[in-house]
């Protein structure tokens, strides 16, 4: 070989190896890039918990409430030792979030903060297990990061991740169900099918819609799985047995005390007026239609500001188009056992919810996550490849959806704890602290104080018995009175060295989204000493409409 052949071989490998370090330098700029997006995300989660909603609503406290009780006497509010199910008001509590908090208070001691600290750590731990499912499915980093930062942003998961209701932990079981078994299809691993079928199992205790959905989905799994399992039957049916022990320990439970998990939905089931078959039917159907969306999806989402912002959809609007995509690539590819688990899970998601009259209810339907998330990300990837030569068509999709999510996070931490404010009656908490800290004898409260955005007065007792930390064994035997709390009339005579919790008024919405000032008919005692006022922020631009703000009040009586 010639001297200016070698010479001309040398120059093009060196550039061939310059074009491979450029690639790889560009590749390390984007993986740090997405790394240093993640810590940001995950940094957003946390932030302010307690703060951001301000407040605690009821089933936040009761939740914490009994968690601590178990922490401190091994038994709930009522008394029942280590039960299955949590009986509150109205209904009984999944035990799963619930249990799940106590070594958590056990360390930090309970507060809103911890409580919603246990969500926030389901919520992030969904979102790892989706991005882990991502990596399994595309076998890329880049594209498991990019589902993690999808699902870190995503509204539907962040705004729930951020209050302690149960719900959390469905989602989070889902997905953490759903990785191990693809760990345990492509190992063949006997302990992994173990784990899946364990986490399969548990779930079944995390939301009251899980004992509905979950042997759907299990169901469904194994029947898309087939083909795989049958190679591997004996070990697969022994895996199969924490499961069914799961399953066997609810069927029990429900058959020693019939009714009770059925009684809340008996109240909000479409089927309470006795209605004829086919009205039930066209019921079901209609809500099922309205869940799948878009305007429940990515235009409005769910009105209740405890379970959504209102700004918005549950996913964003930009992921419209890649959720289409997506979902026609699962179809296309549906021969795949993978690819048609991820659609029949997002297709059944609603079922659950569609039995319920509520409409478009982000609690009832967050089991979504996982399967829309993934189908997302798929949908994604086929309009990659489609766009891979239109770099400025990417780039304004890009801002786009920049913009909107810098938007919602903007909305979020900035207008969103003002328009949520009664719906965690805020101000509260800090209320009942300054209260329970300046007492040197009764403690009276005007249930006024606990009303809510309907203007219903909602539970004061678990308020009282989570923000106070009263024992629960008094509290069993002789009520709020052991403790020297009482509900407070207008015109009572209070005793001397009493405190006293007031709220001002509340401000009712009408349809026109138009304040009005409601005030409360109860006015402190003469020769009442104020100790503390709490001021609730209200959503106005109005310097003049921020002296609508209602306000909680403490006093002494002298």
């Amino acid at each position: 070989m010639g001297k200016k052949n070698v010479e001309g071989i040398a120059r093009k490998s060196a550039v061939v190896k310059g074009q491979a370090e450029s690639v790889a330098g560009r590749m390390n700029k984007i993986q740090l890039s997405l790394f240093a997006l993640a810590l940001v995300i995950v940094f957003m989660r946390f932030w302010d918990l307690e703060g951001i909603p301000g407040g605690a609503y009821v089933d936040e406290t009761s939740i914490g409430y009994n968690a601590w009780c178990v922490q401190k006497t091994g038994a709930d509010e009522h008394g029942v030792h280590l039960p299955l199910y949590f009986k509150a008001f109205g209904e009984f509590k999944n035990p799963i979030f619930i249990y799940s908090l106590v070594p958590m208070i056990r360390i930090f001691g309970v507060s809103v903060w911890v409580l919603r600290l246990g969500a926030c750590l389901f919520g992030l731990g969904c979102v790892i297990l989706i991005g882990l499912i991502a990596w399994d499915s595309l076998g890329k980093y880049s594209w498991a990061m990019f589902t993690f930062l999808l699902a870190g942003t995503t509204p539907w998961l962040f705004t729930l991740s951020r209050v302690a209701f149960e719900a959390i932990s469905f989602p989070f079981f889902i997905a953490f169900a759903w990785w191990s078994w693809l760990r345990a299809t492509k190992q063949g691993s006997i302990p992994w099918f173990l784990i899946s079928s364990a986490a399969w199992g548990v779930s079944l205790f995390t939301y009251s819609t899980a004992r509905l959905l979950i042997p759907l989905l299990f169901l469904v799994l194994i029947s898309c799985y087939f083909k795989i399992l049958r190679a591997r039957s004996v070990r697969f049916v022994a895996a199969l047995l924490p499961f069914f022990l799961c399953a066997t320990l609810l069927i029990s439970w429900s058959l020693r005390n019939p009714g009770i998990l059925t009684a809340r939905f008996e109240f909000l089931s479409i089927m309470k007026d006795n209605a004829d078959p086919l009205t039930i039917a066209f019921r079901f159907f209609a809500n099922y239609l309205s869940y799948l969306s878009p305007l429940f999806l990515f235009v409005t989402g769910d009105p209740n500001l405890r379970h959504h912002t209102a700004r918005g959809g549950e996913l964003f609007l930009f992921t419209f188009p890649a959720l289409l995509m997506g979902l026609w690539y699962a179809w296309q590819n549906r021969q795949k056992a993978l690819e048609l688990f991820t659609l029949l899970g997002f297709l059944l998601f609603p079922v659950a919810a569609s039995l319920t009259r509520d409409e478009h209810h982000a609690l009832r339907t967050i089991n979504a996550v996982p399967f829309a998330i993934l189908l997302v990300v798929w949908g994604f990837r086929e309009l990659a490849d489609w766009a891979r030569n239109k770099r400025l068509l990417v780039g304004l999709f890009a801002a786009i959806a920049l913009f909107e999510t810098a938007t919602f996070y903007y909305d979020y931490f900035g207008r969103y704890p003002e328009r949520a404010q009664a719906y965690f009656c805020a101000g509260l908490p800090q209320a009942l602290k300054t209260a329970f800290a300046s007492r040197q004898g009764p403690l009276y409260y005007s249930p006024l104080a606990f009303r809510d955005e309907d203007f219903v007065v909602r539970e004061p007792y678990i308020q009282l018995l989570f923000f106070g930390n009263l024992d629960p064994r008094t509290f069993r035997t002789n009520g709020l009175a052991g403790f020297g709390i009482y509900p407070y009339q207008k015109g009572m005579d209070l005793p001397a060295g009493s405190v006293l919790i007031l709220k001002d008024s509340d401000n009712l919405y009408t349809a026109s989204h138009r304040m009005l000032r409601s005030e409360n008919p109860d006015p402190a005692p003469q020769k009442s000493v104020l100790i503390e006022e709490i001021k609730v922020p209200i959503s106005s631009d109005s310097v003049a409409q921020s002296t609508l703000a209602p306000r909680y009040r403490v006093y002494r009586i002298p």
